[in-house]
């Protein structure tokens, strides 16, 4: 361990801890400010030196005076410290890297492009970058002469890199400095690139005229035969233009293409095939492929983002510079206290930058980690005892979850599974397997058994070695575990080791331990925490297989306000419109199911469309929900057409609640142009969704039921969750007054408007005082004392944002003094003043005679409360749609 980086961690830690508590309700202002950004990513960097570093050879690193001088530029930290991490961890090798790239061009330091380039390979090469030509020699390429040749090849007039090149990222040009082809077949590459593909948009392309596509070879040699194909030659860019070859081969060489001309690119993975992927300087272009971003995987040996499929890939393109400001604020953010850090990622840095998945990561293991809400969490082995299937040796398969007799299944076979039947639905909060000896697979793979089919939801990859430690044998690993709900799992075993006592076994398993969080020892509370379960359940909502969606609305029933027999137009496929000539109108359509919504539109006719509508979800009970208004309209710009006002559709998004029929209210028309008097028209209403029992089947936990309990927030709570927070006394109330662990569930937008005159207390007269605080106006608490109070409970644990104080008239009181009372003491703050207090209790002491007190305003958000998180959610989806579904679905495997 270096010694040096040892008390370099102390003393910022200490330093930034003083720091950020004397900073914390402006803490992103100091975040940006040049000593925090400072202060702040030279602490990330050393806390990952840590992790890889080697004590002596760090020592002398971190002695050296060009590492020094590195260390003392922010701007060179920046591009470290936000382009992505080291799938390895070997920051010590980037940091060395660094330092020879300085020594070679103490200059580079003096050009931002050029110190650019030089972060890019000091993060890119600090694993092995292997010559795609030599591949099977496992020959490196040259970090050193990488950086010369990009540094020499911008800094030529005319560059003969695109132009875009100068303003990429740092984590952009990693995907440039990184290429597999060697510095002089890129050199090739530029020199025999046809001038018509000779721009960001055109390189990718120029992969299909170049290399042909074929399987054989002209001596009839296939390229299954591997190096054979090529007669063993080293595959250099021009031998594969000369001799072609398959998907592998075009989607390397256009990669190559792209990066030779300063273009990022990587291959990608897709079912049975490689693709390729270019950034044309404004999006991540798919090239050479068969399927979309939903089935495509990072390529072996490419720069891994988050560790996560390939479409993360988009999602960390897309965060910009502002990925940089919230890895700050993520920072800072762990010196705070658990209440006030989880108010601060979910208020400041998620809004911030919603793309960056490391603060999603850290809010949901916040959310799961503390005890602040509810009971504590207990974890038991949900596997202990139950029925276990194997591939072989079934009369051995007891022993796997045996809590009593010590023993062990095994078998001599060169694959195998075992199966371990919960009787009932779980989630795993982690697993525990012991091998048997020395019979453990190299590769494997944890299954989790859906209604839906089997998910992956661990390989070898996420193993960490067991608590019990030990040597080889019979040694204990531990998976983390998932949120999704499942009743099985099934473990798949590879590439076994024979043990070393002639028994012809390959695999073997003492234990299978799976942990599942139980609260106050209630068997059926299967979450590890309600955060998780509101957020699983949302997220399900969104996270519907879009393939199986449908227009729930298509042939059926419609009623109309008026001009009956054109009603059945709306939902009908054939050409034609429904209008009338009212002031105001409805329309409403017969689902004859309980359906959700995924999304709806509507195709005005002509100019006659509604200023103002609304749109009601009308449930099995006959209950009328407001689901959707005109403010939630987007317009489908593609299906206008011609004038843009003419046959306008627009777009809504869909809902949860559980809808049997769709009534739509319209208001505000426009009179047709062509003299027929038309106020409203509509050509049709499609409602993309499926019917309830599909909806479960698209992956919802078995027997889940979205009831209509009441509204929040304009949105409707999961009744099921709330029979789950009920049965466990964090949740109470039913439409209008309710309660979420004893705080006051409002709107966001003000904390006590809707709280009980028990709420407010005061020095005189409560009641009046409740009023002042409760009334949007029209209050007056005059107090008769030189010292006066108001003391408003909150309910709960909330994020105070902002106080403000109106008075009747000019008087005011000579002092006014706020105090929140917080989980850790008091605190005092400023009124009329944007803070950030995550308090139960908020008092205000007033001083001096003759002013009158006409309203008390608390703005904040509930903490914990279910509605921000789901609100919070809705709006991520809403602006990152697909990327940002998978990304949350990823998470919660």
């Amino acid at each position: 361990m270096s010694d040096i980086l040892l008390a370099e961690i102390y003393h910022l830690q200490e330093k930034l801890s003083q720091t950020i508590q004397q900073n914390k309700h402006d803490l992103p202002n100091y975040c940006l400010s040049n000593h925090g950004s400072k202060d702040l990513l030279t602490l990330k960097l050393f806390l990952e030196l840590q992790k890889s570093e080697n004590g002596r050879e760090l020592n002398e690193l971190l002695e050296s005076v060009e590492t020094q001088l590195l260390l003392a530029n922010e701007q060179l930290l920046e591009d470290l410290m936000s382009s992505g991490g080291i799938e390895n961890g070997n920051w010590t090798r980037a940091l060395e890297l660094l330092t020879q790239i300085y020594r070679t061009d103490p200059q580079f330091l003096q050009h931002p492009v050029r110190m650019k380039i030089g972060a890019a390979v000091a993060l890119t090469f600090a694993m092995p970058v292997i010559s795609n030509a030599e591949r099977q020699a496992k020959k490196e390429i040259d970090p050193i002469k990488r950086y010369k040749t990009y540094a020499s090849l911008h800094s030529v007039s005319p560059s003969p890199l695109f132009d875009m090149f100068e303003g990429l990222s740092c984590w952009h040009m990693r995907h440039v400095v990184g290429s597999w082809a060697e510095d002089e077949e890129l050199e090739w590459a530029r020199q025999n690139t046809a001038e018509k593909f000779k721009s960001p948009e055109m390189i990718g392309k120029a992969t299909h005229s170049m290399v042909e596509y074929r399987s054989s070879n002209d001596e009839g040699v296939s390229i299954h035969a591997g190096p054979a194909f090529y007669n063993h030659r080293p595959q250099t860019l021009e031998l594969w233009s000369r001799e072609g070859g398959v998907c592998g081969v075009v989607s390397r060489f256009g990669v190559a293409l792209c990066q030779a001309h300063g273009v990022p690119a990587m291959p990608v993975g897709q079912p049975g095939h490689c693709a390729l992927t270019w950034y044309d300087g404004r999006q991540w272009v798919l090239g050479n492929k068969i399927r979309g971003w939903d089935q495509t995987r990072f390529h072996r040996g490419t720069q891994v983002q988050w560790g996560r499929p390939a479409l993360f890939h988009l999602l960390m393109s897309a965060t910009g510079d502002r990925f940089l400001e919230t890895e700050k604020m993520r920072i800072a953010a762990s010196f705070l206290e658990p209440p006030e850090r989880f108010a601060f990622l979910l208020s400041q840095v998620i809004p911030a930058c919603p793309q960056n998945y490391d603060t999603w990561r850290d809010l949901l293991g916040l959310a799961t980690q503390t005890q602040l809400i509810g009971p504590k969490v207990t974890f038991v082995d949900v596997a202990a005892g139950k029925p276990v299937s194997v591939s072989s040796t079934p009369g051995r398969a007891g022993h796997i979850t045996s809590t009593e007799a010590d023993g062990a299944w095994w078998t001599g076979d060169e694959s195998a599974w075992v199966e371990v039947d919960f009787m009932e639905p779980y989630t795993a909060d982690h697993v525990k397997i012991q091998w048997w000896g020395y019979s453990r697979p190299a590769r494997f793979s944890v299954y989790a058994m859906l209604q839906s089919g089997s998910s992956l939801v661990r390989t070898e990859q996420h193993q960490q070695e067991g608590e019990e430690g030990g040597n080889d044998c019979n040694k204990w690993i531990v998976l983390p575990g998932w949120v999704v709900q499942t009743r099985k799992i099934r473990i798949e075993l590879f590439d076994g080791k024979l043990d070393p006592w002639n028994k012809t076994r390959m695999f073997g398993i003492r234990h299978v331990q799976v942990f599942s969080a139980l609260q106050q020892e209630t068997a059926w509370f299967q979450r590890p925490n309600w955060a998780d379960k509101v957020l699983s359940d949302e997220i399900r909502v969104q996270l519907t297989d879009r393939s199986r969606l449908q227009n729930v609305a298509e042939d059926k029933p419609v009623r109309v306000s008026d001009t009956e027999d054109r009603a059945k137009k709306i939902t009908s496929k054939a050409d034609g419109a429904w209008w009338t000539c009212n002031d105001t109108a409805w329309i409403e359509i017969d689902l004859q199911n309980t359906c959700t919504i995924n999304q709806m539109k509507i195709h005005w006719w002509g100019y006659s469309k509604a200023d103002r509508f609304s749109v009601f979800a009308i449930t099995p009970d006959n209950g009328h929900v407001l689901v959707r208004t005109e403010d939630h309209q987007m317009l489908i710009a593609e299906e206008g057409g011609g004038d843009k006002n003419c046959n306008r559709w627009i777009r809504l998004e869909g809902w949860d609640t559980g809808t049997n029929r769709v009534r739509i209210e319209l208001f505000e028309g426009h009179r047709d142009p062509w003299g027929k008097n038309r106020l409203f028209g509509v050509r049709e209403v499609v409602l993309e969704g499926a019917v309830r029992e599909v909806a479960r089947d698209l992956g919802r936990c078995p027997g889940d039921e979205l009831l209509e309990v009441g509204k929040v927030g304009g949105d409707l709570l999961c009744g099921n969750v709330l029979e789950l927070l009920s049965e466990h006394g964090l949740f109470k109330g039913a439409s209008g007054d309710m309660t979420f662990n004893g705080a006051c569930i409002a709107t966001i937008a003000d904390l006590v408007r809707k709280l009980d005159k028990k709420s407010v207390s005061a020095s005189e007269d409560p009641s009046v005082a409740a009023l002042t605080v409760r009334l949007a106006e029209g209050g007056a608490w005059e107090p008769k004392a030189p010292k006066s109070w108001i003391e408003i409970d909150l309910g709960g644990l909330c994020v105070v944002r902002r106080v403000d104080i109106t008075w009747f008239g000019n008087e005011q009181a000579s002092e006014t003094a706020l105090v929140v009372e917080t989980a850790s003491g008091n605190e005092v703050i400023s009124c009329g003043r944007d803070i950030c207090v995550v308090g139960k209790k908020v008092r205000i002491t007033f001083s001096g005679n003759g002013f009158v007190v006409n309203r008390v305003k608390i703005s904040g958000q509930e903490f914990y409360n279910k509605t921000i998180l789901r609100d919070t959610v809705k709006r991520y989806l809403k602006d990152h749609s697909f990327v940002a579904s998978k990304l949350i679905e990823e998470y919660l495997r």
